[in-house]
């Protein structure tokens, strides 16, 4: 994109207005003949300039907050939020951190997947369990939110696809999500059953860990909230018609952890 040049001369970084080249020409002008045309219309020029700004200071409303005082870069409720949300994420990462050790899920972990496949011996569909080694994660994705609303996050796609899986057989590449601690205890039975059986049971199309990943780290930054973290940008971010206020935010399903954080501060005030 080119960038914007000033109409007299010539130069980025500012405009005509604002142009010093300009106001230094007009002040020579100035100097020997006040009431010079020029000198004239350059003064009613920033005049209008000037009460132009003062009508969009004034009726200028914060895209966050909708209050008049200020705007969206200096909004205090904005700020406020942001500051509880990370307190909410960097606490639930830990006990997700603590969950991913627990099962080895991790770059190098193996896992498997109910596959439906047709045996062309049998003329027949049938489901089996398919490996998958663990190539990557999207760290960004796991937030305070995940568990509750990112698994379903149709607007956000990427941000909801956690696992990298390679196919130990076929080398196909694709992406899955993490389940949650619950789901994942019950998808640990129905490997238990297609063991026994040899046939996976219907609804198992989710990841479990068969051998763990030797170790599972995070990349820096990430269990304090201050990195890595695609949740904030999604939640406070956004410009134009995308850009997010406090009551859209608010009204998202997983607001109730920040909301137990910010408690829990307003009750340490009052003691």
């Amino acid at each position: 994109m080119a960038r914007r040049t000033c109409g007299y001369c010539g130069e980025s970084g500012h405009n005509r207005s604002t142009c010093p080249t300009h106001k230094a020409s007009i002040d020579r002008v100035r100097e020997k003949d006040p009431t010079n045309w020029r000198v004239l219309s350059y003064d009613r020029e920033q005049e209008s300039r000037k009460e132009s700004r003062k009508h969009a200071v004034a009726s200028r409303t914060c895209s966050y907050c909708s209050r008049t005082d200020h705007n969206r870069r200096t909004c205090p409720t904005l700020k406020e939020h942001k500051a509880y949300a990370n307190i909410a994420n960097a606490e639930a990462r830990k006990g997700i951190l603590d969950y991913l050790r627990k099962e080895g899920i991790g770059p190098g972990a193996l896992m498997v997947i109910g596959d439906r496949f047709f045996n062309k011996e049998t003329e027949a569909f049938e489901r089996k369990l398919q490996t998958y080694l663990v190539a990557g994660m999207n760290w960004k994705a796991l937030d305070f939110a995940y568990f509750e609303t990112g698994l379903s996050d149709n607007e956000h796609p990427d941000n909801r696809e956690v696992l990298t899986l390679v196919n130990l057989k076929t080398g196909a590449r694709g992406k899955q999500n993490l389940m949650s601690p619950e789901y994942m205890e019950r998808k640990k039975e129905m490997v238990q059953a297609a063991r026994d059986g040899g046939e996976v049971p219907w609804g198992f199309y989710s990841p479990v860990v068969v051998a763990p990943a030797e170790s599972v780290t995070p990349p820096n930054g990430w269990l304090d909230s201050r990195d890595h973290t695609t949740l904030m940008h999604v939640r406070f971010g956004g410009k134009g018609k995308n850009r997010t206020d406090k009551w859209t935010v608010r009204n998202r399903m997983e607001w109730h952890a920040v909301d137990e954080v910010i408690k829990r501060h307003e009750a340490e005030e009052e003691i």
